[in-house]
């Protein structure tokens, strides 16, 4: 709740808008990530995941949707305009978003793109077999430590949602 007209009046609830930030979360939602802590030290990796889940779901904006099944849990949310998809089995964990699909491969489309690879803490760029041009993070589950997921998904939502834009003036594919 943003605006008050006056002293008298209540106050008005304004939408969400723009980006999702982590700024405030509840303790509820740090209970989880304890969890999820917990969880990984005791090597139930999938347990981990879906520990960690709740405490990245705002609790106001329902920003994070997942479901579970007997041996994987896939979940997505929105960075911006952009779309991020997970999927988690019992070996590996895998979230990629779609920057942009290409009519072309432009040569100095995809040097930049392989220059910024290389200041990518943890994810990469790709295409897939239509040309698309996504943002990938990957991790051996034994491996998707809580921090590393955050850190991960932090990343490809950030830069999926600023990128986007950019290279489609840019390069105008």
């Amino acid at each position: 709740m943003w605006f008050k007209t006056s002293k008298s009046e209540a106050l008005v609830e304004v939408p969400s808008f723009g980006r999702y930030s982590d700024a405030n979360k509840s303790q509820r939602q740090y209970e989880h990530w304890e969890k999820a802590l917990v969880s990984f030290e005791k090597e139930e990796y999938v347990e981990s995941i879906a520990n960690f889940l709740p405490y990245l779901k705002d609790e106001v904006a329902d920003n994070v949707v997942w479901d579970r099944s007997e041996d994987s849990i896939r979940f997505h949310f929105f960075q911006g305009s952009r779309r991020i998809n997970a999927v988690i089995d019992d070996h590996a964990f895998r979230a990629e978003v779609c920057i942009a699909k290409t009519k072309s491969l432009n040569v100095g489309l995809l040097r930049r793109l392989v220059e910024k690879n290389y200041k990518l803490n943890y994810s990469r760029f790709a295409l897939d077999q239509e040309n698309s041009i996504m943002i990938v993070f990957t991790s051996a589950l034994v491996d998707a430590s809580p921090y590393k997921v955050c850190g991960g998904l932090k990343e490809i939502a950030v830069h999926a949602d600023k990128l986007d834009d950019i290279l489609m003036d840019e390069f105008d594919n």
